[in-house]
């Protein structure tokens, strides 16, 4: 039989001068395996002026079991970014698009995986979202290359060296901001609801098997 992920009320004990809460919880061992591991969180002080009552000390454990329920309910959350990006997303999501789409996303999450990479997914939140799409607003990307000639001087023979800078240096738009920004939501969106399926499938404009041109879902 296996085993349920959600529980109800972990175990409130008091611990010195504090109201202390254990439970158990899903972490990453660092090679993309769950494991089940014993977590312990500080609800607040049982004894001295700022002491809560026993029934306080449960509504707080119970809120902080909320949060630790909701994130245990899909365990690729653990995951990182950079890892559900390489593992998942570019197998599942993006290898069913055309090529256009293909190379699309492979240029957004290029800026992804360099500012939320090494975190967790459920860790991200949309504060972080926002600074990474700021943060590549004050960026620029270099266009074109610089080009050396050798002028050989008719009369003395003496060769002269030439470079004509032709690389520019241009800042990032607010348009290459706003499609990290959907690409990074159509990223957490899978990762929420891993069974949705791009509407083009293997660069088709019908889906295998159907007389439509619209999902299943849409009809």
């Amino acid at each position: 039989m296996a085993r349920r992920r959600f529980q109800r009320t972990g175990s409130l004990q008091k611990d010195g001068n504090w109201w202390r809460l254990r439970f158990w919880e899903d972490v990453s061992d660092g090679d993309g395996r769950i494991v089940r591991r014993r977590g312990s969180y500080t609800v607040g002080p049982c004894r001295g002026p700022d002491a809560i009552t026993e029934k306080e000390a449960q509504r707080r454990a119970a809120d902080h079991l909320k949060e630790v329920n909701r994130m245990d309910v899909v365990p690729a959350s653990l995951m990182l970014v950079r890892d559900f990006v390489e593992r998942r997303f570019k197998v599942e999501y993006v290898a069913p698009l055309k090529r256009g789409g293909q190379d699309h996303y492979d240029v957004e999450l290029k800026h992804v995986v360099a500012a939320l990479g090494d975190m967790p997914l459920r860790d991200v939140k949309h504060q972080h979202i926002q600074r990474m799409c700021l943060d590549l607003l004050k960026r620029t990307y270099t266009v074109g290359k610089d080009r050396i000639r050798e002028i050989k001087d008719p009369n003395t023979g003496d060769v002269k060296v030439v470079t004509e800078i032709r690389a520019r240096q241009i800042k990032y738009s607010v348009q290459t901001a706003l499609h990290v920004k959907n690409a990074t939501s159509a990223l957490f969106r899978y990762a929420k609801t891993p069974a949705r399926i791009p509407r083009r499938t293997f660069g088709c404009r019908r889906w295998p098997g159907s007389r439509s041109t619209r999902s299943p879902s849409m009809r």
